[in-house]
């Protein structure tokens, strides 16, 4: 048998401090591997100054995408597929929000086991 894909969808929310946020997913299970296929961004509340899409690891980081100068209640986006490989995650990095913005991380793709099926 084949590698089976599982569909996943999650929303990421924070309550946003003054300054830089960083909301991220739990890093990727060992043996696994995620296909990001949608990543939706937006701040509810106001702007911010830029906004990163990282695939983040123990020790380094990718920048994937970045946006400058987003606006409140503007949901921006990537479309091109993002894999995300055992130990890293994906990390949305918010620079110049205001104390309580609310932030939220839309994802939806699927994921399955790098050999043999779940």
């Amino acid at each position: 048998m084949g590698q089976k894909k599982h569909p996943f969808a999650q929303t990421l929310r924070l309550t946003a401090a003054a300054g830089t946020n960083d909301v991220e997913m739990d890093p990727v299970r060992p043996g696994y591997i995620y296909c990001l296929q949608r990543v939706s961004i937006i701040n509810e509340t106001s702007a911010a100054t830029k906004v990163r899409i990282i695939d983040a690891g123990d020790a380094d980081e990718l920048l994937l995408e970045e946006q400058n100068a987003p606006q409140a209640d503007t949901v921006y986006w990537i479309s091109e597929p993002i894999y995300v490989t055992e130990g890293n995650n994906l990390l949305v990095r918010w620079t110049g929000c205001t104390a309580s913005d609310v932030l939220k991380v839309y994802v939806k793709g699927w994921y399955m086991k790098r050999t043999g099926e779940v």
